[in-house]
């Protein structure tokens, strides 16, 4: 039904009569296939259709003025142990945007860029990420979200001036539970949660700590920006704290030279990463395996007790970028200072760390045919504890990704990867693409997660010890998926 909706779509826009002066619009609906290349957990969902529909108009009222509106509806049908569903509408993209001259102002709601690099960019923070899209995403929807904000450039070659006002605090959206790309694995809870509770034979005991095991699941999951079950209203990726005082405040200073261009950066911003503190006799019970006794039992119960909190904090960033070329190649630099980055220790304990961050690029393009794009990048963190978990002091990727567009660029081949070298994790993506007069177009693709190091079983001591990345944590999630997309 989507499919044929679509196609109707386009045929009544190829009828439309041509729009007034200064007026274009356009969208694209889009419907996925994903299925698990192997399925061997019991909790882990093995197929997934998800379906989006995308829109935008654009309108030229003055020179140098103009306005775009743009969303996007989404719906989710995720298939495993259980059938869940989801639902969102969301803003995309929507501002109103004026020029004069030198001076070029945008207002509403925006994607905005910093840095240099296309694939590792320390710099690129402006937007928060939504992980579920970046780590299970086929490459056709943007992870960054776009937030409210004024965006204003002043243009006096060769320099260049661009302030940034992010007036509203908008949090990454982190999957929790109950997804594939959780922080909690499919079943992970499910097991981590009874095995941890104590068994004392006191039978209105152990009933009390049978509750509190259900209660630690409903703390970590009100946490969770997506709902486990059910439809999820388009208020699920709300921004808490919703006022200007959490805003962020960035200045861009670039200059453009012969053949070479820089650009140094702050940003004032609120930390999008949470600190989350667990209640200490939850980390009693769960870290150091300690029995209970009835006050801490009674504090645990409390219906008035906080389990679960999370707070964000402020921070700076500093850094700078260049870009230049060298032969048929274009290579470009990116370093990145921040005084507070969120860590975890083996403890579950939150705290901050300053954080050193670089990247360098290397791109080459032939025609339109053939390109390639390789990255580097060092993360260090300044002044770590020594049982920071999923971390250490430094952190080395590589990314690469080529592009083949063959016979009038109807026929695409890319293959993206990446590699942390010191956790030993791989991902590879591979896909195909078939363009049908620039209207329809099919994906058709395969995506690896390998890890290295020893995979996670469903024991708190098998996570607090784990040694590799987040790409080798989700090493169950190979999938293959095809992707059928309208233009319209």
């Amino acid at each position: 039904m989507l499919a044929a909706g679509c196609l109707t779509t386009v045929a009544q826009a190829a009828e439309r009569k041509p729009p007034p002066k200064g007026l274009s619009y356009g969208g694209r609906a889009m419907t996925i296939l994903a299925s698990d290349v192997k399925a061997d957990d019991a909790y882990e969902d093995r197929f997934e259709w998800r379906n989006s529909i995308d829109f935008k108009v654009q309108y030229k009222f003055a020179p140098g003025a103009r306005f775009k509106v743009s969303g996007d509806f989404r719906y989710d049908l995720r298939v495993g142990d259980t059938v869940e569903a989801d639902a969102w509408a969301n803003l995309g993209e929507t501002y109103v945007q004026f020029r004069k001259k030198k001076f070029t102002l945008r207002a509403g709601n925006v994607v905005l860029s910093w840095g240099r690099n296309g694939l590792l960019s320390p710099l690129n923070m402006l937007n928060p990420t939504d992980y579920a899209r970046a780590l299970g995403g086929t490459a056709d929807e943007s992870p960054r979200i776009p937030v409210a904000g004024v965006r204003a450039t002043l243009r006096l070659h060769p320099v260049t001036v661009e302030l940034v006002w992010l007036p509203f605090f908008q949090p990454t959206r982190v999957p929790f539970y109950g997804r594939d790309f959780a922080v909690f694995r499919p079943g992970m809870l499910e097991e981590l949660i009874p095995n941890a509770m104590p068994q004392t034979g006191a039978g209105l005991v152990d009933d009390q700590l049978q509750a509190l095991g259900g209660r630690i699941v409903d703390a970590i999951t009100s946490l969770d920006p997506y709902s486990r079950d059910g439809l999820q209203s388009y208020l699920a990726g709300g921004r808490p704290e919703e006022l200007p005082t959490n805003g962020d405040i960035g200045l861009r200073v670039g200059v453009a030279g012969r053949g070479i261009d820089f650009d140094t950066y702050v940003l004032w911003h609120v930390m999008d990463e949470p600190l989350v503190t667990l209640h200490p006799q939850l980390v009693r019970l769960l870290v150091d395996r300690g029995t209970l006794d009835s006050a801490a039992i009674t504090q645990l119960t409390n219906p008035g007790a906080e389990l679960v909190s999370s707070r964000h904090e402020r921070a700076i960033m500093g850094g700078v970028d260049v870009v230049g070329t060298l032969g048929g190649f274009v290579l470009s630099a990116e370093v990145a200072v921040r005084n507070k980055s969120a860590q975890y220790t083996r403890r579950l304990e939150a705290y901050t760390t300053p954080q050193l961050a670089y990247a360098v690029a290397a791109r080459y393009q032939s025609g339109t045919t053939f390109a390639v794009d390789l990255e580097f990048q060092h993360d260090v963190l300044l002044a770590p504890r020594e049982d920071t978990l999923l971390r250490s002091r430094h952190d080395l990727r590589v990314a690469g990704v080529a592009t083949l567009r063959l016979w009038r660029e109807t026929f695409q081949l890319a293959v993206l990867g990446t590699y942390d070298i010191l956790r030993a994790d791989l991902y590879l993506h591979g896909r195909v693409t078939v363009v049908f007069d620039d209207v329809v177009r099919l994906h058709l693709g395969i995506q690896f997660f390998h890890g290295f190091r020893d995979d996670v079983a469903p024991t708190f001591d098998s996570l607090l010890s784990y040694r590799g990345g987040p790409i080798g944590y989700f090493r169950r999630n190979d999938h293959v998926y095809g992707t059928l997309l309208f233009t319209f």
